[in-house]
């Protein structure tokens, strides 16, 4: 299968989910956590949904903690317990979480903006498809979802 046609499905899926989204209301909580020249944004994805990503402009590093299934260009694959995914330029990536994941994504920061509306704006191709934008959900504090 080409990469086109794989992402081409991607799409495709995210459309059909973006269409049911007011009906079923699943939102993903979304974190930002700042250290000198880097950002870590962490999302928790409950078990039984599926997320989907947004193209990346540049190289990230994923961390992700559960387990979950994506798709990613022409792979497909199940990530069960804890994992370290490096991320090439252009990635956009399909999820299903068969039991709660945490999912962070790492990249550099360099000039330290704490504006995560900005970051996601920088670092991702669609930032105006993330469901922080789309929704306007609050950015959450840790404490937040205890």
């Amino acid at each position: 299968m080409s990469t086109e046609v794989s992402i081409a499905k991607v799409l495709a899926a995210e459309a059909e989910a973006l269409r049911l989204e007011s009906e079923v209301g699943v939102q993903i909580p979304t974190w930002h956590h700042f250290a000198e020249g880097l950002c870590a944004r962490t999302i928790f994805v409950p078990a039984g949904v599926a997320a989907f990503g947004a193209a990346h402009l540049v190289e990230q590093i994923n961390i992700c903690h559960g387990d979950i299934t994506v798709r990613s260009g022409e792979e497909l694959k199940r990530y069960t317990g804890f994992h370290v995914i490096p991320s090439s330029q252009g990635v956009k990536r399909q999820g299903f979480a068969h039991s709660d994941t945490w999912w962070t994504t790492v990249y550099a920061n360099p000039d330290g903006c704490t504006d995560e509306r900005e970051l996601e704006r920088r670092h991702y191709a669609e930032a105006d498809l993330m469901q922080t934008a789309r929704m306007q959900q609050p950015l959450l504090a840790m404490e937040d979802f205890q």
